[in-house]
């Protein structure tokens, strides 16, 4: 921060900072003022601290939450229009919601804004893969597309599984029987826990640009199950033995349903 600035705004509506009463920057110590949404509080402090919008006391930082009682895992939002006469006398603001963030490190960016709040926590957990894995991106898309929510999706997969290329992860131009191979391909290829592996498939499902109508029910089962279906399918084709789908079918069915049957009761 700037040796002469007086009053600075920082927003940071998850309350991820948890700053103090005061904090220390460039040899420099900044009062904290916390603005919860509660006017009166603030100013309060403000007022004690000597500073009012006509008249700067002593340097100032004011951290900027949701209001108290926002629910928790939401996107909480900030509302700052009781405070413009502060805003209107601020050296500076600093934006540290993810897209604030998001603006300082990938400048000149587009983001669909309910696709980056679904993944905020991944995205925020991961900043430097993630921003990496966005200067990759940008070689496999065409110069000047805006993001759309496939893009940021595959994104987000790659920050919860660095080593899988962020290229494997677009689906372009594939035919269906490609996006079934490639999804089995990534799907096996990588520890992704369960939350991840769903979103995997739902990605594969929506992302290619080729109608999948004809392949669409492979996506239905669970990786586990997916998994049953194909070993079967293979081992019962090498011993040439008739209607394969149907007995593939049951058997993984019936494998699978004690397959969690088992670990359910070792668990217990």
């Amino acid at each position: 921060m700037h040796a002469n600035a007086r009053l600075v705004f920082v927003l940071d509506p998850a309350g991820r900072l948890t700053l103090r009463t005061e904090i220390t920057a460039g040899g420099l110590t900044w009062p904290v003022h916390h603005y919860d949404g509660n006017d009166l509080s603030l100013r309060a402090g403000l007022a004690r601290a000597g500073w009012t919008a006509s008249r700067p006391g002593t340097r100032g930082l004011i951290w900027v939450t949701a209001p108290r009682g926002s629910a928790a895992g939401s996107s909480p939002r900030i509302r700052l229009s009781s405070l413009a006469d502060l805003l209107a006398v601020a050296d500076d603001v600093v934006d540290l919601s993810l897209s604030g963030v998001f603006s300082e490190l990938m400048p000149n960016e587009r983001w669909p804004m309910e696709a980056l709040a679904r993944h905020e926590q991944t995205f925020a957990s991961n900043l430097p893969i993630v921003v990496a894995g966005h200067a990759e991106l940008r070689h496999h898309l065409p110069h000047g597309t805006v993001l759309d929510v496939h893009a940021v999706r595959a994104l987000a997969l790659h920050a919860r599984q660095p080593g899988v290329p962020i290229g494997e992860l677009l689906f372009q131009r594939d035919s269906p029987a490609q996006v079934l191979q490639r999804y089995i391909r990534l799907a096996w290829g990588a520890a992704w826990d369960q939350e991840a592996q769903a979103l995997l498939r739902e990605h594969a499902r929506s992302s290619p640009q080729t109608r999948i109508t004809n392949v669409a029910a492979w996506f239905e089962p669970s990786l586990e199950a997916l998994s049953i279906y194909l070993y079967l399918r293979r081992l019962l084709g090498q011993a040439r033995v008739s209607s394969i789908a149907t007995r593939c079918a049951a058997s993984a069915s019936w494998i699978s349903t004690r397959s969690r049957w088992n670990r359910g009761w070792r668990a217990s």
